[in-house]
């Protein structure tokens, strides 16, 4: 199973946590000094980088320390301050505000009262979200709802313009979000804290947000920072034409019926950029103007339903096909490809643009960043990487429970069950797997799906359903089971999404000659330093390779790091990571699963398992091992699995006994349901038994 040839996947050993806090502290000390280099518009000689990217594991302390120091924190400097707080949902976002509330309240009770400054927090929410109490934040989500689909801006058709405003502007929830609360600051300024989602990252910039001093986004965004546009029923738009098609209509077509590169299809076509404008304005919503803030729900409405373009947004991504016609040599367009589950369906996904200013100093904190991916977005940052070791013992086994596995083996859906129930007896263990896997496990609905679930005594959730919740900090264990392994057609054309506008050639498993994954050999690292190595699915780009990293690996670490493993008196917490796949995390053992349901089932048809191969023979005669010999190299295996199943089986206890064939002690796991061991031993064995003591 071992290969000392193997590279380990992840080689670098974590710090303690008091050198990572150091670190931490350093880190935060060097974006502060940004922070007031960008204040003093010193962009001539910058003697700090304009943003940093912190990269540590949840528990260090890093939103805690940003919220203290940096948001709350300037209030000792005595002058007003506006942050942007981006988080990836909006239950987080309330979440923050609360620890942000209660962190100034700290802060504020060292300060005399007449010197106090006050705080304004705001949470914004996007116009189709609800109030704390259930009501709309616009009065016109429909129309916002139908306006966002086609690609146009809300703001200037639905909210204010030159021409005049909504009917509920005045009233309106969601702009009432913008406008600065009216506090009693006693002469003294203060912090201004706006909250928003990785969303609104990449959404038009309210004009009455004012300029922030700093930005901090919390937890992995890139995902919202790719635009996916699905255009429907391609091959009708395509038939639709009367008489002969235009140039951009067949080289589509033959990129969607024939698998022909699009970019040189259109070149060899003759076709500008002219063309391809010239042709998206043919597809445009041309009454798009006459919808105007002062109409009616029900005008704007008609408008819409009626007079709206049959083929949304195909104007909108035959202009940005023009644009990388003109910007990229290649002959494969990183911006379009055919769903292969719907042969019917053209995709278009690009990587957009924030909506910060440039000159604004952001803070990116990510237990997953990749340097790559964050510099598409921000170029001029610094990447902090802050590993430190988990307190737990960590055990990793040999076999990953994919989906695949299940379907050609329905056993492996029972030993997943009989694994969880040895071990899940107790309120404070967490489950994490697959989303589909987790279905079979509960068979909850989609709206139950949505939260932390129940598996008998246990929590249960899946991958991307976690992050950032803090519920289970006190939980003393935690099982993975499977892997968030995405499609790899999807994630190359994610993968081009975000490199589209560069001189990066992404490679596919096409290209290599293979329909999915490959698979290689890679190490584990081990806390005993010992080589294991373990076969595994990659990517053969190392920018598709990078995502995989952050949906597959990353996800994994996200689950156990809900724990908080970096702290705590708690030494016992024990990981449970039911997949071969390596991960950034120190592994104290690492079992073969195969071995350890070849026990289960031992143990479920016998009190007693004897570690002497002849007494192994007496118990289990029906068993496929016959020889001497061979019941000697199981009975090896099996004792290398006695740590786990002292940790997993508390139904079992290890016995030490004489008999009357050997001078050397034998042991054996006998149930704790015997009450007399040594006269059970006898029976079972057809030995004279002595001295039976538990170990």
């Amino acid at each position: 199973m071992s290969n000392p040839d193997s590279d380990i996947a992840y080689p670098n050993y974590p710090l303690t946590l008091e050198d990572g806090e150091e670190k931490l502290e350093d880190a935060i000390r060097q974006f502060r000094a940004s922070i007031v280099q960008a204040r003093n518009n010193n962009n001539s000689d910058k003697e700090f980088p304009n943003n940093i990217a912190i990269k540590a594991a949840a528990g260090l302390g890093k939103t805690s320390k940003v919220i203290s120091e940096l948001c709350v924190g300037q209030i000792k400097y005595q002058k007003e301050v506006h942050v942007e707080y981006y988080v990836p949902t909006h239950n987080l976002s309330a979440q923050f505000a609360d620890d942000l509330k209660k962190e100034y309240k700290y802060h504020a009770e060292r300060i005399n009262d007449n010197e106090r400054p006050s705080i304004n927090v705001a949470v914004i929410k996007g116009r189709q979200q609800l109030d704390d109490v259930g009501n709309p934040l616009c009065n016109k989500r429909e129309q916002v709802n139908d306006l966002v689909n086609m690609g146009y801006s809300v703001a200037s058709k639905l909210c204010k313009n030159n021409s005049g405003q909504c009917e509920y502007y005045d009233s309106c929830a969601y702009q009432k979000q913008f406008k600065a609360q009216i506090i009693d600051t006693k002469g003294i300024t203060f912090p201004a804290v706006t909250i928003m989602t990785h969303q609104q990252l990449f959404h038009e910039r309210h004009s009455f947000l004012p300029k922030p001093d700093f930005v901090v986004i919390d937890e992995s965004f890139y995902q919202a920072g790719i635009e996916e546009v699905p255009v429907s029923n391609i091959l009708k738009i395509l038939s639709s034409e009367e008489g002969e098609p235009s140039n951009v209509l067949k080289a589509i077509r033959d990129f969607v019926l024939d698998d022909k590169t699009l970019l040189k299809s259109l070149r060899k076509l003759k076709v500008t950029k002219e063309d391809m404008l010239k042709e998206a304005k043919r597809f445009s919503y041309k009454n798009i103007n006459n919808i105007n803030p002062k109409q009616s729900a029900e005008e704007q409405t008609f408008q819409i339903k009626e007079n709206a373009p049959k083929h949304e947004k195909f104007d909108y991504v035959l202009t940005q096909l023009a644009d990388e016609l003109t910007i990229s040599n290649r002959d494969d367009s990183y911006l379009f490809y055919v769903d292969k589950t719907n042969k019917e369906q053209l995709l278009f996904m690009k990587r957009k643009e924030m909506n910060l200013p440039n000159d604004v100093p952001i803070l990116f904190i990510d237990a997953d960043l990749n340097e790559d991916v964050i510099k598409l977005f921000r170029p001029d940052t610094k990447v902090i990487n802050i590993p430190v070791e988990r307190k737990a013992t960590i055990h990793q086994f040999s076999k990953t429970l994919s989906e695949y596995s299940r379907k050609n083996n329905k056993d492996v859906f029972n030993e997943i069950n009989t694994f969880l129930n040895l071990i899940n007896q107790d309120k404070n263990t967490l489950i994490v797997t697959t989303k589909k896997l987790r279905r079979e496990l509960t068979k909850e609905s989609d709206e139950q799906m949505k939260q932390t679930g129940r598996y008998e005594n246990s929590s249960i959730n899946h991958f991307a359903n976690l992050r950032g919740l803090n519920e289970f900090k006190h939980f003393n264990r935690v099982i993975i089971l499977d892997r968030n392994q995405p499609n790899n057609e999807h994630l190359e054309q994610t993968a081009k999404a975000l490199w589209f506008d560069t001189d990066i050639n992404i490679t596919t498993c096409k290209d290599k000659g293979e329909q999915t994954y490959p698979r290689r050999k890679s190490g584990l690292r081990m806390k005993d330093q010992a080589k294991q190595s373990v076969n595994v699915s990659y990517h053969p780009d190392k920018h598709v390779q990078a995502l995989l990293r952050i949906h597959r690996e990353a996800e994994i670490t996200q689950a156990l790091d809900r724990l908080r493993l970096l702290r705590g008196e708690n030494n016992d917490r024990q990981v449970f990571i039911a997949t071969s796949i390596p991960v950034d995390i120190t592994v104290d053992y690492y079992w073969d699963w195969n071995l350890l349901q070849r026990m289960i089932k031992l143990l479920e048809i016998s009190p007693i398992l004897p570690f002497n191969p002849e007494h192994f023979l007496r118990v289990f005669p029906n068993d496929k091992v016959k020889s001497k010999r061979g019941a000697e190299d199981l009975v090896k295996n099996l004792n290398t699995t006695l740590p786990l199943i002292r940790t997993l089986i508390s139904n079992y206890v290890l016995f030490e006994y004489k008999h009357n064939e050997s001078r050397k002690r034998a042991r054996a796991l006998i149930s704790s349901n015997i009450t007399n061991p040594q006269e059970t031993l006898e029976n079972m064995l057809e030995v004279r038994v002595s001295e039976v003591k538990a170990i």
